[in-house]
């Protein structure tokens, strides 16, 4: 069986007032697509809902992965913070 190979990844960012979802290259945004957006006031102070999204999200991504590539997209470790180049607040 082969090895699971990383090929993208999720980044969520805030920009104005929507907290987005892209399917991004796994070194930088340039390139990446839109999946998922939320209004910040819904995820704000409740982490509950910002959790939720997250996992929808990652449904969604694993469901688009398996169409296109014939496997579901895994996430063996778990949220990672997004690189320090691209840390750069709200946009």
């Amino acid at each position: 069986m082969t090895e699971p190979k990383q090929v993208a990844r999720l980044a969520f960012r805030v920009e104005g007032h929507m907290w987005n979802c892209y399917v991004a290259p796994l070194d930088k945004m340039e390139g990446a697509h839109l999946i998922g957006a939320i209004a910040m006031r819904v995820v704000e102070d409740r982490p509950d809902r910002k959790r939720q999204f997250m996992d929808l999200m990652q449904e969604v991504f694993s469901d688009i992965s398996e169409e296109l590539l014939g496997a579901r997209a895994t996430y063996p470790d778990g949220v990672q913070r997004a690189p320090e180049h691209e840390r750069a607040g709200r946009a």
